[in-house]
């Protein structure tokens, strides 16, 4: 994966302490436009965000004000899902167009050197290319996502802190155009007291409200301890948090996805007035959302729609905004944010660009699906239906009558012949994949956790992923 430069994060942190048509798309020009200047190209991953938090996506929503503002002005993807509930095999199809299951990636297996991603395409170009994430473990270099960065670092900190350090390496930075990778985990559950952390005063107006003695733990399993950990343990002993208890843990992450979105303002505050959205490409996505027990369990298990159906923001330079309805996938993002930056597509991607969409263009080669994946099974997510893998098994639901994804009809004498047709078709695509699994998939092994990194991992609810 060859060497890198020494890292400038830390001074940063010293010192501080980052496919349907639209329905309509309304066109502006803007001065970076006019001037032909290759454009920046920022990419923005907010790790366990659901989508229906965003009042963009769900009116009347108040978690996100500086997200849905965001939204206004560019493109929001109404039917955006990630092939797969884990942040390792998420990032990497962002990253580089591939399915999960041709890349492979897993606990002790790293992205293959073979596979090509967005910063080594556009730092091939001339782009200045950086990185920065949270310590979650599955974005470690180890795993191969340092590839191509100029600078790539890991810091355990909060959103705030994080973008202060975003906006201070932008300073920095030459007159060339950058790519930039940022990622946020601040949504995910891993904090020591309660399953999700927040400011205090965001706290207090989402969860408020509740009277109970649920503090992240179980009176009578205290040995379980807090957070991760314990949503794990109840996931593993078929255990649910029931009635206000319940409530109060989609109110605590309510909370912690206010904070983020507050840190997020501040983000867009910084770009705005450098005046950077006058010539950059930003794209906001999640790599999975959350689950509160609504099909039994807690964290993200599973292909359901709170947990694959993920938001997708889009801001171009020229100022266009509109919605579209088009299905997308992380796969997509790559060959997308290639074809708006004016760089060749590499026709071993398996996504397709979304591009056209921001132009009012119809898109080439649509499709009405998007497939999901989890490395051994490919299922299928429609307007009218999803085959999906649970960890009870195979599933099948009819979108429009089963919305919540309930009703399993597997085995319904009414569908049977409909499901056998589809398992077969998506038996095709996966076994359509085999030549580029053969030179892109991670090679065993090539990943050594250690035993604090083994542990740190059961106790965020990971190692039964693989």
């Amino acid at each position: 994966m060859g060497e890198h430069p020494a890292l400038s994060w830390g001074a940063y942190f010293t010192a501080a302490c980052l496919l349907a048509s639209c329905s309509k798309v309304e066109h502006a020009t803007s001065p970076a436009e006019s001037e032909g200047r290759q454009p920046n190209v920022l990419l923005i991953s907010l790790d366990t965000l659901r989508r229906d938090r965003l009042g963009a996506y769900i009116p009347g929503t108040d978690t996100t004000p500086n997200l849905d503002a965001f939204a206004a002005k560019g493109f929001r993807f109404n039917q955006a899902y990630s092939h797969h509930p884990w942040t390792l095999p998420a990032h990497a199809s962002i990253l580089s167009g591939l399915y999960p299951s041709v890349l492979d990636v897993g606990v002790d297996r790293a992205m293959n050197d073979a596979v090509q991603t967005l910063p080594e395409i556009f730092g091939g170009i001339g782009y200045q290319t950086f990185g920065l994430v949270d310590n979650c473990k599955w974005l470690a270099p180890k795993f191969g996502f340092e590839q191509g960065f100029d600078e790539y670092a890991v810091k355990v900190t909060n959103a705030a802190e994080k973008v202060e350090a975003v906006l201070a390496h932008l300073d920095s930075l030459t007159k060339a155009p950058f790519f930039g990778f940022v990622h946020f985990f601040d949504a995910h559950s891993d904090f020591d007291r309660l399953p999700y952390d927040s400011r205090a005063d965001f706290q207090d107006q989402y969860a408020g409200w509740y009277e109970g003695n649920f503090d992240g733990s179980l009176p009578d399993q205290p040995d379980w301890g807090h957070s991760s950990n314990l949503l794990q343990r109840l996931n593993d002993e078929g255990r649910v948090l029931e009635g206000d208890d319940r409530r109060y843990l989609a109110s605590l992450y309510d909370a912690g996805v206010r904070t983020l979105d507050a840190s997020l303002g501040e983000l867009f505050h910084g770009l705005e007035q450098r005046g950077l959205f006058d010539n950059t490409i930003v794209v906001i996505v999640s790599d999975h959302g959350e689950e509160f027990f609504e099909h039994g369990h807690a964290l993200h298990n599973g292909h359901f729609d709170e947990l694959i159906r993920v938001p997708l923001l889009l801001r171009v330079p020229s100022g266009s905004t509109g919605v579209s309805d088009a299905f997308v996938g992380h796969v997509d993002l790559a060959p997308s944010l290639l074809e708006l930056a004016g760089v060749a597509i590499p026709g071993d991607m398996q996504g397709r660009s979304i591009a056209p969409v921001t132009r009012g263009e119809a898109l080439e080669n649509d499709r009405d699906h998007v497939l999901t994946d989890n490395g051994s099974f490919l299922g299928l997510r429609s307007a009218e239906e999803a085959a999906i893998s649970g960890l009870d098994g195979l599933r099948y639901h009819l979108a429009e009558s089963d919305p919540q994804q309930l009703d399993n009809l597997i085995a319904h004498p009414q569908h049977q012949q409909r499901v056998l047709a589809l398992t077969n078709w998506l038996t095709k695509q996966r076994a359509e994949m085999a030549p580029l699994r053969a030179r892109f998939a991670a090679m065993p092994g090539s990943v050594e956790l250690d035993e604090g990194e083994l542990s740190d991992l059961a106790k965020l609810g990971y190692l039964h992923k693989d």
